[in-house]
């Protein structure tokens, strides 16, 4: 899915931003998890700053600490993974656009190839994944049970991209799974 292509989808949030725009003083707290693209993020807190006048607070973390976020009032709205568990009463989830993943490892890895990148040889691997409570690990942990593969074993749980890059850039043994836009930063 495209940049262009996504940006009609964010209209979702117009209830939202009108509510913000006339009854709480133009500001607007959002959740982000660290996979939205720079590319998606910037294009939208500019259409909210320039076309909406409104102040934009963004808050980086994985989906479910900015779910408890928004639970607790603390967030307006939240761009993270769809997952399997149902919102709670009062909340709404919309699909907003799809990412595609690619797998991330160190340019000398044993599974840099097809050949290696099995999933019997990547379940040995050392996994930095996100947080296993995660739609995102959810939906790894499907591909290789659908895959009739060992299921890997983390070795660092984060949500942060930076630290995702650091340590497979820095580790020819690691492993993980990014959407492709991320990944290829």
């Amino acid at each position: 899915l495209s940049l262009h292509d996504a940006l009609p989808s964010l209209s979702v949030l117009s209830s939202d931003i009108e509510a913000h725009r006339t009854g709480r003083g133009g500001r607007l707290q959002l959740g982000v998890i660290p996979y939205v693209s720079a590319q998606l993020l910037e294009k939208l807190v500019s259409v909210l700053v320039s076309e909406h006048a409104m102040t934009v607070t963004v808050m980086e973390a994985a989906t479910e600490p900015l779910m408890d976020e928004l639970r607790l009032q603390r967030l307006h709205a939240v761009i993270g993974r769809c997952g399997a568990k149902p919102v709670a009463d009062g909340l709404r989830q919309e699909v907003l656009f799809t990412q595609k993943a690619c797998l991330l490892v160190h340019e000398k890895s044993a599974v840099r190839d097809a050949r290696g990148a099995r999933p019997a040889n990547l379940s040995a691997m050392r996994w930095v994944a996100p947080p296993t409570d995660s739609p995102s690990w959810q939906a790894v942990a499907a591909a290789f049970t659908a895959a009739k593969a060992a299921l890997p074993r983390p070795v660092v749980e984060t949500a942060s991209t930076k630290l995702v890059h650091a340590l497979v850039g820095s580790n020819t043994d690691m492993v993980a799974v990014l959407p492709l836009d991320i990944g290829t930063d």
